[in-house]
């Protein structure tokens, strides 16, 4: 707050010496300094919560894609497990076939 006050004082200094002319008019002078002067701040406000906005959409799209992706990779890795598992019990049907086909076999043959 000292700073505002150094710069205020500095400023009345510089434009004239004397803080109420200065003060008297909205458009020139100290007065209109700090009305630019919030505005601008407010102008900055604004940007920045429409940055945060848009970054939080962002975000939430970052996350709603990654989100399909991940579903996607879970969706095809039980899918190649569950393909996977049908190879192994059609090679073990095979496997039991030839087993029983032998026994058989070597029951006709004694």
């Amino acid at each position: 707050m000292n700073k505002y006050i150094v710069s205020t004082l500095t400023l009345a200094a510089v434009l004239g010496g004397s803080i109420s002319p200065a003060f008297a008019d909205n458009d020139s002078g100290i007065r209109g300094f700090f009305q630019k002067f919030r505005e601008e701040r407010q102008d900055d406000r604004k940007e920045s919560s429409d940055s945060r906005d848009n970054m939080a959409s962002k975000s939430a799209a970052l996350l709603l894609k990654h989100e399909s992706e991940r579903r996607e990779r879970i969706t095809k890795f039980w899918k190649k497990t569950g393909e996977r598992l049908q190879k192994l019990i059609h090679r073990e049907k095979k496997v039991t076939d030839k087993i029983d086909a032998r026994i058989d076999r070597l029951a006709t043959a004694g």
